[in-house]
């Protein structure tokens, strides 16, 4: 969530991130109130990252996630945590996997203007 106050992000404070995607597919049903996106990630450990796999972190602003499958198995609500910012799971795999993700967001309600929101009708 994007406060008032910008604040610096410098590129030192960068580092590789923990997995890559290799292939996304995207099925997007837009809506002015309600769009629906189901999502699908081909991902795998990034070597780069010098850091042992397990939790993946990614950002999700104003969404409502419904649905969390790794290699077609339901994640439960336990194995997941859900802010204001992004979705955490807590212990990815440590090989290959494919993530499914099915979330909804409104556009018309971002006033944030970044992600997906409403312009001009």
């Amino acid at each position: 969530m994007k406060d008032d106050k910008q604040r610096t992000i410098f590129l030192k404070d960068y580092r590789p991130s923990t997995y890559l995607i290799d292939n996304a597919e995207f099925d997007i049903s837009l809506h002015p109130t309600e769009t629906r996106v189901a999502s699908k990630l081909n991902m795998r450990p990034n070597p780069a990252a010098g850091k042992k796999p397990g939790v993946l972190s990614l950002n999700a602003e104003k969404v409502a996630v419904h649905a969390v499958r790794i290699d077609g198995a339901p994640l439960k609500a336990s194995d997941y945590q859900m802010d204001a910012a992004s979705l955490t799971i807590r212990k990815a795999p440590a090989a290959a996997f494919v993530l499914e993700i099915e979330s909804s967001c409104d556009p018309q309600a971002n006033k944030a203007l970044s992600g997906l929101y409403l312009s001009r009708g």
